[in-house]
C-alpha cells in the first residue's frame, strides 16, 4: 500500500510539474491535481490536444486565482479552470460537474432520481414562435398522470405566454420545477383542441424505465417501445425484454424501438437490450491499459477480459423476437443509444430511421468522484467491434429524415411514420395516447 501511495503522489506531482504549484495543499490546488491526474493517466479518447500543455495552461490559471487567497484557496476556485480545461480537450463525451449540482447529476446516473422536484417531461422550442412542444413524457410521472402527452403544444404557462428569448424560454420549466408548486399548462392538442392541464413537480426516486407507446393510427401488429436512457444497471435491459415479450404475446410482428434523444447509459444495458433481437451481442471497451468484453447470450450478461468472463446478471425470461425491427434515432441519441442501432444495423437485423446520431459511439465515459463532491467524466475507453475495429463515430440511418417539431405539434410524428412505412404499414395522423394497451399492462410500472 505504501508503494501504491508513493506512485499516486509521484503521478500527481508530475501531472502539474509544468506549473509553479505555489499553492500546494490548498483545496483548489488539491482538486486541480486530482483532475490533472485523472486526465493524464486515464483519458483514452480521440482528442488531439496535448494534455500536458492543457494541464500547464490551467495550472497557471489556478496560480493567478489563488494569489488572492494563497493560504486558503477554496475548492470552488478550481471549478472554472477544470471545466475550461475539459472543454478545451474538445471531447464531447468528457465533462466536469461541480459539487453544487453533483448530487443531482449522480442521482440521474445511478437511477435513484434527481433529488429535485421534476415533472418527468421533455420539451423543445418551436422555431418561429415561443411555444414549446412536448417531445417526451413519462406516463407514470407527474406530467403524464396529469394528462400531458407527446405532441402537446404549450402556448402558455401559469396563464402567461412563454418568453421570447431562447435562454429564458429554455429555463422557464426547469425553474418552475425546482419550486415544486403546481404549474398550469395551456396547450393545443393536435393543433386544434385547447386544454389546460395542471401538473405538480415531485421528487422522483426511480429511473425512467422503457415504456410501451400506443399512438393513434398504430397498426395492430406493431409495438413501439421507448427507451429514454440506458441507466440504471441491470434494470433497463430486464425491463426491455419484458416489454418485448409482452408485445410478442399481444400479437406484434413488428417492433419499433424509439431511442430519440436518449443520452445513453450503462454498456451492459444496451448490450442486453440488443439481445432481445439478436442471439448474441458483443462489445469491447479498450482503455489505455486493458480490454473489457461485454457479452450477451441466452439471457446472460457477462463482463471479462475475453479469456475469463464473469456473469454480471441474468434475465429470467429473455426475449428473442423474430419479427421486423426498426430503430428511431435523433441527433441527440448518444453513446449506448448509438451502440444499440449500430448493432442492429451492422448485423442487418433491422432498419434505422431518423437523424445522424450525436457522434460518441466509438467511446465510453467513466465518472471520477472528487474529494469536494465534484464529478469528472472522462472518455476512458474506445468501443470496438468483435473484429477489433473501432465502431464508427456515429450512426447514419438507413432512412435519413429530420425531426419536424411543427408537424409533431400538429399531431404527426414524421420519423415514426417513415419507420412504419418501411415496415410495411400505413399511417396518417399519430397522436400520443396516455395509456398502454391492456396486453402490455401486466408488465407493471415503476
Amino acid at each position: 500500500m505504501k508503494h501504491f501511495a508513493l506512485v499516486i503522489a509521484t503521478a500527481l506531482a508530475l501531472s502539474s510539474a509544468a506549473g509553479a504549484q505555489k499553492y500546494v495543499g490548498t483545496p483548489a490546488q488539491d482538486l486541480f491535481d486530482q483532475a490533472s491526474f485523472f486526465l493524464e493517466f486515464n483519458y483514452h479518447g480521440f482528442s488531439t490536444q496535448n494534455i500536458g500543455n492543457l494541464i500547464a495552461k490551467y495550472q497557471a490559471q489556478i496560480d493567478t486565482i489563488c494569489a488572492r487567497t494563497p493560504t486558503d484557496c477554496a475548492y470552488k476556485a478550481a471549478w472554472l479552470p477544470i471545466a475550461n480545461m475539459i472543454r478545451e480537450l474538445q471531447d464531447p463525451h468528457s465533462y466536469f460537474v461541480p459539487a453544487e449540482v453533483a448530487e443531482q447529476f449522480a442521482g440521474q446516473l445511478n437511477g435513484t432520481g434527481t433529488g429535485a422536484p421534476s415533472l418527468e417531461l421533455n420539451t423543445a422550442k418551436l422555431k418561429a414562435v415561443s411555444d414549446r412542444v412536448v417531445t417526451d413524457v413519462r406516463e407514470d410521472g407527474p406530467a403524464g398522470k396529469a394528462g400531458l402527452r407527446r405532441g402537446d403544444r404549450i402556448i402558455a404557462i401559469n396563464k402567461v405566454t412563454l418568453p421570447a428569448t431562447r435562454r429564458d424560454n429554455e429555463n422557464l420549466i426547469p425553474t418552475l420545477e425546482e419550486q415544486g408548486k403546481p404549474i398550469i399548462f395551456s396547450i393545443l392538442r393536435g393543433g386544434q383542441e385547447k386544454l389546460e392541464i395542471t401538473a405538480t413537480p415531485v421528487v422522483v426516486a426511480s429511473a425512467w424505465l422503457p415504456e410501451a407507446k400506443t399512438p393513434n393510427g398504430l397498426p395492430t401488429n406493431t409495438a413501439i417501445i421507448r427507451i429514454h436512457e440506458f441507466s440504471p444497471f441491470k434494470v433497463i435491459g430486464t425491463k426491455f425484454h419484458e416489454l418485448v415479450n409482452a408485445a410478442e404475446k399481444a400479437g406484434a410482428t413488428n417492433i419499433v424501438v424509439d431511442l430519440r434523444d436518449d443520452p445513453g447509459g450503462n454498456v451492459t444495458e444496451c448490450t442486453s437490450a440488443a439481445g432481445a433481437f439478436l442471439p448474441e451481442v458483443n462489445n469491447t471497451l479498450e482503455t489505455r491499459y486493458s480490454r473489457t468484453f461485454y457479452t450477451y447470450k441466452n439471457g446472460v450478461v457477462a463482463i471479462g477480459n475475453g479469456q475469463k468472463m464473469t456473469e454480471a446478471y441474468r434475465i429470467a425470461n429473455p426475449a428473442q423476437f423474430k419479427g421486423k425491427v426498426a430503430v428511431l434515432v435523433s441527433s441527440d441519441s448518444a453513446s449506448c443509444a448509438e451502440f444499440f442501432p449500430a448493432e442492429i444495423q451492422y448485423t442487418k437485423r433491422g432498419i434505422v430511421v431518423g437523424e445522424e446520431t450525436y457522434g460518441i459511439l466509438n467511446t465510453a465515459t467513466k465518472p471520477f468522484n472528487f474529494s469536494d463532491g465534484s464529478i469528472l467524466g472522462l472518455t476512458t475507453a474506445r468501443s470496438l467491434r468483435p473484429d477489433g475495429q473501432p465502431f464508427a463515430e456515429r450512426v447514419k440511418p438507413d432512412i435519413e429524415y429530420q425531426e419536424d417539431l411543427e408537424a409533431l405539434a400538429n399531431g404527426r410524428d414524421v420519423i415514426l411514420e417513415k419507420a412504419l412505412e418501411a415496415l410495411g404499414g400505413k399511417t396518417s395522423v399519430l397522436l400520443s395516447q396516455p395509456t398502454m394497451p391492456k396486453a402490455l399492462q401486466n408488465v407493471g410500472g415503476l
